[in-house]
């Protein structure tokens, strides 16, 4: 199971608001998070938590007071999330000793935006993006023209190279 959490992880920017405590808090939050995910071992050692982040996240609220920032939005750092990872590190080694097998449950800190391939189904994840409305044109839907099988064979192979990178290759 897989559930992707988009920011922002915090109402307000937090490092903008001047004063002392912006990051201790907002790592207090993170492990508040942590304990309250650590009573559930079993979802822990079995699940995928991918955590993107959002404008009023600390690194990025550092400099733009919560206002619009510009994409990439680098990862959540390490030194908000290590309790996070402590907690589904225990409930991988405790399945282990429970069941005999390692738990495959992880928590994944990407950049916003991201690139998740779930089963060969590609999504990209932005809140940005997630939350703007449908188009409201209907789309018009043509059969492909006939491609030479070479060409066909080429555009293939760059599409699976250019699939492996990443949406912000200079992170």
């Amino acid at each position: 199971m897989t559930f992707i959490l988009l920011g922002s992880f915090v109402s307000h920017a937090v490092l903008a608001r001047g004063g002392s405590g912006g990051s201790i808090e907002y790592k207090e939050y993170f492990d508040s998070l942590a304990a309250i995910l650590s009573e559930y071992p079993t979802l822990l050692s079995t699940a995928t938590f991918i955590f993107v982040p959002g404008p009023n996240d600390a690194w990025v609220s550092a400099f733009s007071s919560g206002s619009s920032v510009p994409l990439p939005r680098k990862p959540v750092p390490e030194m908000f999330t290590s309790r996070i990872k402590r907690a589904f590190a225990n409930a991988n080694t405790e399945m282990e000793k429970e069941q005999g097998k390692k738990g495959d449950g992880e928590a994944i800190w990407t950049s916003n935006p991201a690139r998740i391939s779930l089963f060969g189904h590609s999504e990209n994840e932005d809140e940005d993006i997630e939350m703007s409305p449908p188009p409201s044109s209907p789309l018009l839907v043509h059969s492909p023209p006939e491609i030479d099988p070479d060409i066909h064979t080429a555009r293939r192979l760059t599409k699976t190279l250019l699939d492996q990178g990443h949406l912000s290759p200079s992170l």
